[in-house]
């Protein structure tokens, strides 16, 4: 049996910008692709710090939840979800845009 790499379905937040102070969340979910499977989240390519008022939440392994509850001109940019297992990884990105 060939192993299978993983395959994400496109995220993205839901609209286009939001206001300082609003929530943002975006969900990061795996269609195909082979066990065990890690999801990981990047923030301009550098891993995300919980000081930083983003938090993450896995559901298994092929689902995880990107929260942000006060949105502010800090979190604008590139969110990049990667998912990996052993025949390869992929990755989604989508770009956070905010008011002001």
């Amino acid at each position: 049996m060939i192993p299978e790499p993983p395959e994400l379905i496109p995220i993205y937040f839901g609209k286009d910008i939001f206001d300082e102070g609003s929530s943002a969340q975006i969900l990061c979910s795996v269609s195909a692709g082979d066990e065990p499977m890690t999801l990981t989240w990047s923030f301009h390519g550098n891993n995300i710090s919980t000081d930083s008022g983003i938090m993450t939440n896995n559901f298994g392994s092929k689902a995880s939840l990107l929260m942000i509850s006060s949105v502010n001109h800090g979190h604008r940019g590139r969110y990049t979800c990667l998912a990996k297992n052993k025949a390869g990884t992929a990755t989604s990105t989508a770009d956070l845009r905010v008011n002001g």
